[in-house]
């Protein structure tokens, strides 16, 4: 299990190194469903951006989970004066604390919504999950949450 938690470890921190240093927006919220908890999520130039989230999973004894995505470019959808919406996609990684840490793979397909006069992001995802410990298997996540947008300072 230590092996696989390492390998998935540096393959993911190999992704996050290769990111810009400075992120242009950034917004903090809430997630709710799988995890609930606490959300943040940077975008970097050409709309990618970097996802994380921590808080209970929805499992027996609600243990705490941790999770980050790297999101590549994300789709434009559509734009008006009030709402942009983008589809996004991604891979990642969490781990829950049930006991012992409990490692996967995430790969995230979500809806972000962006209030043109408002700083809010609202968002949805359905993430499959590839779980190698304790034991190989493939289930389905999902998640809505809320972030309150700030502007990288000096802009």
């Amino acid at each position: 299990m230590e092996k696989r938690i390492i390998t998935f470890c540096l393959i993911f921190f190999g992704i996050i190194s290769s990111l810009p240093v400075s992120a242009e927006n950034y917004g903090i919220g809430f997630i709710f469903v799988d995890p609930t908890g606490l959300s943040a999520k940077m975008w970097f130039g050409h709309r990618q951006s970097l996802a994380g989230a921590i808080g209970w999973a929805s499992e027996k004894n609600n243990p705490l989970l941790i999770q980050i995505d790297y999101l590549p470019p994300s789709l434009h959808l559509l734009s008006d004066v009030n709402l942009k919406v983008n589809f996004y996609y991604g891979l990642g990684g969490r781990l829950v604390f049930n006991g012992e840490a409990e490692g996967g793979f995430r790969f995230p397909l979500g809806f972000d919504f962006l209030a043109q006069k408002a700083p809010l992001n609202f968002f949805f995802e359905i993430v499959p999950v590839f779980l190698f410990s304790p034991e190989a298997k493939l289930t389905l996540k999902g998640a809505i949450g809320i972030r309150y947008i700030f502007s990288h300072l000096g802009q």
